[in-house]
């Protein structure tokens, strides 16, 4: 049995292995004979010279392009386009009223980004933003929390530790979580 997780474990990690190496890099593709002579793109140099570099390199119009939620991509510097929607700023991810995407991901709830919503000072905007996280959570964890019942009481009946009274704690901290923003930020 030792040895079929073994190999199974070795298939695993060959597989991201390869995977990792067949995705093209963001940015500063060794290849690519435009960005080899790019300051930025050495790691030898220092992270603050690399930093002025490709600052200094980018036009005021691609600096704010940059700003934003979806970020152009830079092609005679090498850097490709990006999605922060990706990354779950917001907590909140449903199909519904907000930014259209098309494809796989037909919608989603979608919140100014961070760093111009704290900007602008406005506590209403915060409390409304908690207000419609805490009922989308919800919406979105309650398969999830089922699931976790469902595991727990399997659990249980399988050994003879009671795994269910942490369900109740598990839930609270889900609740905890999603309780609206209030208060200065």
């Amino acid at each position: 049995m030792a040895n079929k997780h073994s190999l199974f474990l070795l298939i695993l990690f060959t597989a991201t292995l390869l995977a990792v190496e067949s995705r093209p890099p963001f940015a500063c593709d060794p290849r690519n004979p435009r960005t080899r002579a790019l300051k930025f793109c050495r790691v030898t140099v220092p992270v603050h010279v690399r930093v002025r570099d490709l600052i200094g390199r980018l036009t005021l119009q691609e600096k704010i392009r940059l700003l934003v939620n979806n970020a152009i991509d830079v092609p005679r510097l090498g850097i490709q386009g990006y999605e922060w929607w990706n990354e779950a700023l917001h907590g909140v991810s449903n199909a519904g009223p907000g930014t259209k995407f098309g494809g796989a991901f037909p919608a989603a709830t979608s919140f100014p980004q961070v760093i111009t919503t704290a900007a602008s000072f406005n506590q209403s905007l915060w409390e409304q933003i908690g207000r419609v996280r805490f009922i989308l959570l919800f919406v979105n964890i309650l398969p999830s929390l089922s699931l976790i019942y469902k595991i727990l009481s399997h659990l249980s009946q399988k050994s003879s530790l009671n795994f269910l009274p942490i369900y109740p704690y598990i839930y609270i901290h889900i609740y905890r979580y999603s309780l609206p923003i209030t208060g200065p930020c």
